[in-house]
């Protein structure tokens, strides 16, 4: 699976409502490709959580979900990624942004951590097996996050309004 095919299986489940029933759905249609492509998927979405590792975007889910841990981020971007290519990109070139991508209604879930074990469940309902990450890391090198130094500081609401200028203008208005 390339990262076409990858992007396109993510916008295929685009019209369905909640972040589990898109994930449900994606493990639906996984198990109908090769073990080959499903390990694929799962090593395209760790390309595309490695490149959304950003100090900038982690300020924006932090301004977001007011507070963000860790795991916090890492559905915070798993939730960017199921919301399509264009977004995921957007958000990830430009987190200031976000504030012309989001709607009031998204700000009730921002994360999507089911996205992270879709590859998982549908390789284990496909197979019968629980190796997956043996299989997977016997192809695949484990994607290292960057090292990278938060430049903001969670305190400080002036800076993060000064690094994120309309998205922090955006929910001082909602």
């Amino acid at each position: 699976m390339n990262t076409e095919q990858f992007w396109q299986l993510i916008e295929s489940v685009h019209n369905t409502d909640t972040c589990l029933d898109k994930c449900d759905l994606l493990v639906e249609k996984l198990q109908a490709y090769s073990v080959e492509d499903i390990l694929s998927f799962q090593h395209q979405l760790d390309q595309a959580m490695v490149k959304s590792y950003t100090s900038l975007l982690w300020a924006a889910a932090y301004l977001l979900t007011e507070g963000c841990s860790d795991d916090c981020f890492d559905y915070f971007r798993a939730w960017l990624i199921l919301n399509g290519r264009a977004f995921y990109e957007r958000a990830v070139q430009s987190p200031d942004e976000l504030s012309q991508l989001l709607t009031d209604e998204m700000l009730d879930n921002l994360e999507c951590e089911e996205l992270l074990g879709v590859a998982f469940s549908a390789y284990q309902e496909k197979t019968d097996k629980d190796d997956f990450y043996d299989v997977y890391y016997a192809i695949y090198e484990p994607q290292t996050l960057p090292n990278i130094q938060l430049d903001w500081y969670e305190d400080d609401e002036e800076a993060l309004a000064e690094l994120l200028p309309q998205l922090y203008q955006w929910l001082e208005g909602n």
